[in-house]
C-alpha cells in the first residue's frame, strides 16, 4: 500500500507544480484556481475520513471512498469530483504549455 502513498504525493506534487507554471505563463485564472484547489481537496478528503469511521477497518482508502460514493455520500462525492477536477485542469495546462 505505500506504493499507492507514494504515487499519490507524487502526482499531487506534479499538479502543483504544473498549476505554478500555469499561472507564470499567462493561464493565471484558471492556474490559480488549481492551486487552490489542490490543498483544498485534499484537505475535504482528510476531513472526510476522519469524521467517518474508516480507521481500523481494515478496508483500502480508496475502496472506503468508493463503497461511501456509491451510497450517495455527499463529502465523498465531493472528493471524486475535486480530484476529477485537479486532473482535468492538469491535462488542461499540460496541454496549453506545449504549445
Amino acid at each position: 500500500m505505500d506504493i499507492v502513498w507514494v504515487l499519490y504525493w507524487i502526482l499531487l506534487l506534479i499538479s502543483f507544480i504544473v498549476a505554478v507554471m500555469a499561472i507564470k505563463n499567462k493561464l493565471r485564472k484558471t492556474g490559480i484556481i488549481h492551486l487552490l484547489l489542490i490543498p483544498l481537496v485534499v484537505v475535504l478528503e482528510f476531513l472526510f475520513f476522519t469524521s467517518t469511521a474508516w480507521s481500523g477497518t481494515g478496508i483500502n482508502e480508496i475502496v472506503f471512498l468508493y463503497n461511501y460514493v456509491l451510497r450517495g455520500n455527499i463529502m465523498a462525492i465531493t472528493c471524486v469530483l475535486g480530484y476529477l477536477v485537479i486532473i482535468v485542469l492538469t491535462l488542461y495546462h499540460l496541454i496549453k504549455l506545449k504549445k
